[in-house]
């Protein structure tokens, strides 16, 4: 994919992957950050740092491991050309899926430090407008299912593989506007195929977690009804 309008700036052991019309002010805080203060410092896994700039608001999320590896190494990947880290490949994917017409945020900024042969990874997207799907199940508000089922089937349709689609990494930024987010895990496929499924069982799995006494099964058929008429 075609990135020469992205600007990457490279000192030391820092590498960026960036959209130059963000912010100075932004893009300054990781070339020449505050001495002794680190963004990532008071983030967990699941959870993001907003930064405003510009007149414009930004989610600033740090890569965490997750599973079994999270207990021996918290934010560490190994460290294979900057072009093959896990910000970069997000950063390009995301760039992608917009110029396709996905609804997806807008990559910012992707930041990686290098030390030795690993590296940790953080990346900047412009928010997006609106509570996730798990925030408006726990408000027990009105959900447009069948609008959401439509929604996925168009990733599927362009042959993406979210790997993690659960109830938080869905948006809701109106009644009929709906949104993906978190690609971090994500695969292209050059047709459909049984990731589909695996998909759809994924985030199946999620919701009758979080919706327990909602009905699954109702809310779930209407969702599959938009699905298959996507």
């Amino acid at each position: 994919m075609e990135l020469t309008r992205f600007g990457i700036w490279r000192e030391g052991v820092r590498c960026l992957l960036y959209d130059p019309d963000i912010p100075g002010d932004l893009l300054s805080l990781w070339t020449n950050p505050t001495p002794g203060k680190t963004l990532p410092g008071s983030l967990k896994r699941g959870s993001v740092i907003s930064i405003e700039a510009g007149g414009k608001e930004y989610v600033h999320r740090h890569y965490f491991r997750g599973g079994y590896p999270s207990r021996l190494i918290r934010d560490r990947y190994l460290w294979l050309g900057f072009k093959r880290t896990r910000p970069w490949r997000e950063f390009v994917l995301l760039e992608k899926m917009k110029r396709n017409g996905l609804p997806v945020p807008t990559p910012a900024l992707a930041c990686v430090d290098r030390t030795h042969c690993s590296y940790t990874a953080d990346l900047v997207t412009i928010r997006l407008p609106g509570p996730s799907l798990a925030q408006c199940m726990d408000a027990h508000v009105a959900i447009d299912w069948p609008a959401i089922g439509r929604t996925i089937r168009r990733f599927h349709d362009q042959g993406i593989d979210h790997r993690d689609l659960n109830s938080h990494n869905i948006v809701l930024a109106n009644e009929k506007e709906v949104y993906l987010l978190d690609f971090d895990r994500a695969r292209e496929h050059r047709a459909r195929g049984i990731w589909t499924q695996r998909n759809l069982s994924r985030l199946k799995r999620s919701l009758s977690k979080r919706g327990k006494g909602l009905g699954l099964e109702c809310f779930w058929g209407r969702f599959m009804e938009g699905y298959r008429s996507g």
